[in-house]
Parts: C-alpha cells; sequence; structure tokens
C-alpha cells in the first residue's frame, strides 16, 4: 500500500511475469501496468507524491531478478532511471526519500 499522504486507496503488485500493477483499491480495478523488468520483481516501493519530496515525484521504485532497480515516474507511466549495477538477483529495496511529517 501507498502510505504517503493523500495517496489512500493506491497498491502496486508485481509477480513473476515482470509486470507491475498499480491499483485503485477503492474501486477494485487495475490502473496501469509498468513493464521494464526481465523476470521477476522482487521488490516494490513508493516514492513521495510530487511537491512533498526532494525529487517533486509522484513514483515507485521497483527491483528484479534480472538484477535491475527501476525508478517509475507513476505520473508518466514509464521508466525515469534503471540502475544496472548488481550482478545477480536484487533480493529487496528500501528509499530514503522521505516524506514531510503530517
Amino acid at each position: 500500500f501507498d502510505k504517503n499522504k493523500g495517496s489512500v486507496g493506491r497498491l502496486a503488485s508485481a509477480g513473476s511475469d515482470g509486470v507491475v500493477i498499480l491499483w485503485d483499491v477503492v474501486a477494485e480495478t487495475g490502473l496501469f501496468r509498468l513493464l521494464g523488468h526481465r523476470g521477476p520483481v522482487t521488490g516494490i516501493s513508493f516514492i513521495c507524491p510530487t511537491g512533498s519530496s526532494a525529487s517533486g515525484m509522484d513514483g515507485l521504485v521497483t527491483s528484479g531478478a534480472d538484477g535491475l532497480v527501476k525508478v517509475w515516474d507513476l505520473n508518466g507511466q514509464c521508466c525515469v532511471q534503471t540502475l544496472t549495477g548488481h550482478r545477480g538477483s536484487v533480493g529487496c529495496l528500501d528509499c530514503s526519500i522521505l516524506c514531510p511529517p503530517g
């Protein structure tokens, strides 16, 4: 679940097909799919919504068995950065972009 203020009702899921889906939990519908991993997605973390993070982006970060870490812009529904430093599967991730309290 997206725990950022003002983002109630969003959920991101992913699986062995490498596809990330952003969901509207209230309406029980998939909003869109993010394609880019070449194998199972192993981790997902939301970034603060626009205006409340240092990046100013409403985003998501994912990791995968393909060794990639991807940064996604949820407004543009696209990958904005791919980190390729791992030689094997990336088992998990955590983001240090902090939202302001409240």
